[in-house]
């Protein structure tokens, strides 16, 4: 790794982590903080789609409880929804 560089030909493993270290400590200051801030920002798009993920679940999980309750509260509204699945297989 002399001149803080690696041949391409390298395969060691752990040799493409170093590259990115050694190719961030080859920026200059104002590219490193630029760097580092879109690591930020990505980091947090990261967050926010894993929470909507989460939260999304949980709303239909519990969106999905409660239509399963009404229908079995009332045997009208499930034999209803039955008709209408089976009429929409039933459509070619």
């Amino acid at each position: 790794m002399k001149n803080n560089k690696t041949k391409d030909e390298f395969t060691a493993q752990g040799l493409a982590m170093a590259k990115e270290i050694l190719a961030f400590d080859n920026l200059g200051e104002k590219e490193k903080q630029e760097y580092l801030r879109q690591v930020e920002i990505d980091r947090i798009k990261i967050s926010e789609l894993e929470t909507a993920l989460f939260k999304g679940g949980r709303k239909g999980r519990a969106e999905s409880e409660a239509e399963r309750n009404r229908l079995e509260a009332d045997p009208k509204a499930k034999d209803a929804q039955l008709e209408a699945a089976l009429a929409r297989i039933a459509e070619p």
